[in-house]
């Protein structure tokens, strides 16, 4: 009766544990995703905020921003990524590496420091009315990195900002 009474409390917190990987993964999830809606207003922009971000050597976290165009413009598309005030982001934002994609082709690979010490990224693009794309945002560690970023965190955000360009500006 004692072990009968052993695997079913063993069995019971496997469970318990299993459900809580599966929510911690559900709340994960829920912030990978954005979406930012392009009228023909001057300036749509979307703000992502990564406080307490980490990722393991080896590993990768992806972002995807849905881009829907409501109105067809040439625009430029700025990503402007910004430390938070107070953040102590060494060594992470040393080691780290960001990959950005705008419709499947990659825009950018940088460390994460360069982004935050660089100009923001500025490219002309042209959307088009109900045609909708993403913009990808891989977050990665080389598996080579190793314990140098062990338990430390990164505090950032990162803007996402489509202008309407002037019609003189306008590139066909």
């Amino acid at each position: 009766m004692k072990f009968r009474n052993s695997i079913i409390l063993l069995i019971s917190m496997c469970l318990m544990c299993m459900f809580g990987l599966f929510m911690t993964n559900e709340l994960r999830k829920r912030d990978t995703k954005w979406e930012l809606i392009v009228d023909g207003r001057s300036v749509a922009s979307e703000q992502m905020e990564f406080s307490g971000f980490m990722v393991v050597p080896g590993g990768s976290d992806n972002y995807t921003l849905r881009v829907t165009p409501v109105s067809s413009v040439y625009a430029d598309l700025i990503l402007d990524f910004d430390e938070m005030d107070g953040s102590v982001n060494t060594p992470l934002k040393d080691y780290t590496r960001v990959a950005v994609s705008v419709s499947g082709e990659q825009v950018f690979d940088k460390l994460l420091s360069e982004v935050f010490e660089g100009e923001d990224y500025k490219q002309v693009i042209k959307v088009v009315e109900g045609k909708s794309f993403d913009i990808d945002i891989k977050f990665y560690l080389p598996p080579e990195v190793g314990n140098v970023v062990k338990n430390t965190t990164a505090d950032f955000y990162l803007t996402v900002t489509f202008e309407n360009q002037t019609i003189g500006d306008m590139h066909g």
